[in-house]
């Protein structure tokens, strides 16, 4: 009777351990995906300027160019600089952000643009309180933004389907993997590569995917593409992280032929599948340099300074032999 008390008891202690241990991870997680720093910070009195950045995804290696560049001219003009967003790819929570900022007061906002009223209405909120707004990497022209810096999408999308055009022959049947299907920048790409394959009867796009900008999700919907289509042969990812998670499903696929894969920027681990012949080309974009003419702009915008709506930076395409020829070396481009 002892011994069944004592295991009764242990029990207890057991499951009480265990939703402790449950609880701590619920709390943890959701504080690392909904986290958002606490904007105002008391250090900022002691600069010139209160900027804030707001990122598409706080932890992307791409995004933490977008800040280093950022942070670089901020420094140069005693500027303080807020990296403010969350760890996982959340529109609304972007929206948020950027309300809080108007909130706050803040004499500039570095923000992707996004799409709908909402990302309108609060950029007109802001121009109201007499607060710049300069949207980076994704653009809202609608909306009254003083500018946009970043990538010409349709430009890059329309290198893309070059590659198809000039480097593939015979049938190309293409599947699209997209970050998000709402995201102006991805559906410009989209629209480049449609001009550039445009009479190309050999060229033909199957279907269009949406991973939500992940690796895994990425892959998954490559899987599911090719079970629904045999006869894909081609892909075209238009973010940071689709040609990796391309990679991953197709060699867990017994395809007749290696597909012909065209991705963007330039993560190592995405050099890497070019060097191994897994990845023939991607865009290369200058996140760096977004981040350091987006805060440029807002100092000129805060100045009354007249400045163009619209400033591209550069873009190119890198294939598998500039690898192999060392005309390419490094990580993402600065």
């Amino acid at each position: 009777m002892m011994m069944k008390n004592v295991s009764i008891y242990l029990g207890y202690i057991v499951g009480i351990i265990v939703f402790i241990l449950l609880f701590a991870y619920m709390i943890y997680f959701g504080k690392q995906t909904f986290h958002v720093d606490r904007m105002g910070d008391t250090n900022a009195h002691d600069y010139d300027h209160h900027f804030v950045l707001i990122p598409e995804e706080k932890g992307s290696e791409y995004w933490s160019l977008v800040r280093d560049g950022a942070m670089e001219m901020a420094k140069q003009h005693n500027a303080y600089l807020e990296y403010i967003g969350g760890a996982q790819t959340n529109q609304d929570e972007q929206l948020r952000t950027l309300d809080k900022a108007i909130d706050a007061k803040v004499d500039g906002i570095l923000t992707q643009g996004i799409k709908g009223e909402r990302f309108k209405q609060l950029v007109h909120l802001a121009r109201e309180k007499g607060i710049p707004v300069v949207t980076v990497d994704a653009d809202n022209p609608e909306s009254e933004r003083n500018a946009y810096v970043g990538t010409d999408n349709i430009r890059a999308g329309y290198l893309a389907g070059e590659a198809f055009v000039s480097r593939t022959k015979g049938k190309q049947r293409v599947a699209i993997i997209i970050g998000r299907s709402e995201s102006p920048n991805q559906q410009r790409r989209m629209e480049g590569f449609q001009q550039a394959i445009k009479g190309e009867e050999r060229i033909k796009v199957v279907t269009i995917e949406e991973s939500n900008i992940s690796k895994v999700g990425a892959a998954q919907t490559t899987y599911q593409a090719l079970k629904a289509h045999s006869e894909i042969n081609a892909f075209f990812g238009t973010n940071v992280l689709a040609g990796i998670g391309i990679s991953q499903a197709v060699t867990q696929v017994n395809m007749d032929e290696d597909p012909y894969i065209v991705t963007f920027d330039t993560l190592p681990k995405t050099l890497n599948l070019m060097e191994n012949g897994m990845i023939d080309a991607t865009i290369v974009q200058q996140p760096y340099n977004m981040g350091k003419r987006g805060i440029e702009l807002l100092l000129r915008a805060g100045n009354n300074d007249y400045i163009e709506p619209v400033q591209y930076t550069s873009s190119s395409i890198l294939y598998q032999e500039d690898i192999h020829e060392g005309v390419y070396r490094g990580g993402l481009q600065q």
